[in-house]
């Protein structure tokens, strides 16, 4: 792929993604956003409520707390502002590096947009406390540099080593226990499937500790007894914390397209013979063992929520148009006489699912936007 299609992907991605994210965050009093601008507060005079673990400490939200202090150092704005406006930045230029991956990964193919659409629309994001907006496109950014490194295991550099530190580091840093599974998983992943040596499984491994410590302040001054902290959260949300459980139709609601996608990727691994997988097949299997581990752990947890299983929700949702354009070369053409015009009916074929997939999100988005005028 080019360099000036690159930029322009580039530049395309971040406008659009930022253009959503900003009018979303600033139309919508998101959830847990006056406990996260007041941690900031609290980090940065020193206030002893930045250790209240029944609020924002313990997540640990590193990166929110930094860049929100940053902003509003640097253009006075109100902390809340602050949180806003950070939080558009992060996860515009997560997005935009998401679909240059994409592009990476399937040169002249347009997943991206699709994808696109997906991770700056999606309905998700009003589940989401801060941490979980953030961590869930860092682990899609994960996942598909795992796939990246899978299928480019040759042509493998150090900085990719330190890009894929720099990004495990600041999601373990803003969510740690979803930012270490998943991080575990994917490099005992690349390690076993002989990708990386375990010279590179421990780089990445060491620069990901000095990436979460960059990014979250209370590693500074108090590391042994923040780590301490970070654990006692996680077992306090999954078996000490009052019982709030989603229901069976709750949890179908918001997994539909990621469902759609998994079952795609199940028949289309059954059926490789016949069609080739669009991805390989050792990725597929290790996702889905994945998402069945996650949603398990999720759906025993005392404390179930819809921003949970965002992250998973948010890879498959990323995979859905991989799947179905590996389908779409199976529609017959034969009433067609060339094969260019094959080509270019298969490709109206692709842009009309991408259409239909981002209408879907357009729609639920534009939905909630009007609740939240009229609410």
């Amino acid at each position: 792929m080019s360099k000036q299609k690159l930029f322009f992907v580039l530049i395309f991605s971040f406008i659009i993604a930022f253009f959503f994210q900003w009018t979303r965050w600033k139309t919508f009093d998101f959830l847990d956003s006056s406990v996260w601008s007041n941690q900031a507060k609290y980090v940065e005079t020193g206030d002893p409520q930045e250790f209240n673990a029944l609020a924002a400490y313990g997540h640990p939200g590193g990166p929110i707390i930094e860049g929100t202090i940053v902003l509003h150092k640097m253009f006075k704005k109100s902390y809340n502002d602050s949180l806003v406006m950070f939080m558009t930045i992060l996860n515009s230029l997560v997005i935009t590096a998401i679909c240059i991956l994409c592009c990476l990964l399937r040169k002249n193919n347009l997943w991206w947009i699709a994808v696109l659409s997906t991770l700056s629309l999606s309905v998700m994001y009003d589940f989401s406390t801060p941490p979980s907006a953030i961590v869930s496109p860092l682990i899609v950014l994960m996942s598909l540099l795992t796939l990246y490194f899978y299928e480019n295991k040759n042509k493998i550099k150090i900085q990719y080593f330190l890009i894929f530190s720099f990004v495990i580091g600041l999601a373990v840093a803003t969510r740690v226990d979803i930012g270490v599974f998943c991080a575990l998983v994917f490099l005992l992943f690349l390690r076993f499937k002989n990708t990386i040596n375990w010279k590179g499984f421990f780089i990445i491994a060491f620069g990901s500790v000095i990436s979460f410590i960059l990014f979250n302040p209370f590693m500074y001054f108090m590391p042994i007894q923040h780590t301490r902290d970070l654990i006692s959260k996680i077992i306090f949300h999954y078996a000490e914390f009052t019982p709030t459980h989603m229901t069976f139709l709750g949890v179908v609601g918001i997994s539909s397209l990621a469902f759609v996608s998994i079952f795609l990727a199940i028949c289309l691994f059954f059926l490789r013979k016949k069609i080739k997988l669009i991805l390989p097949d050792s990725f597929v299997i290790m996702l889905v063992l994945m998402t069945i581990f996650l949603y398990f752990v999720f759906l025993t947890s005392h404390y179930q929520a819809q921003r949970y299983f965002q992250p998973i929700i948010f890879i498959w949702e990323t995979l859905l148009p991989l799947f179905v354009f590996n389908l779409t070369p199976q529609i017959s053409f034969n009433f067609l006489k060339k094969t260019s015009q094959e080509k270019r009916a298969l490709k109206i074929v692709n842009i009309f699912i991408i259409i239909v997939l981002g209408s879907y999100q357009m729609s639920l988005f534009y939905l909630w936007i009007l609740i939240g005028r009229t609410v």
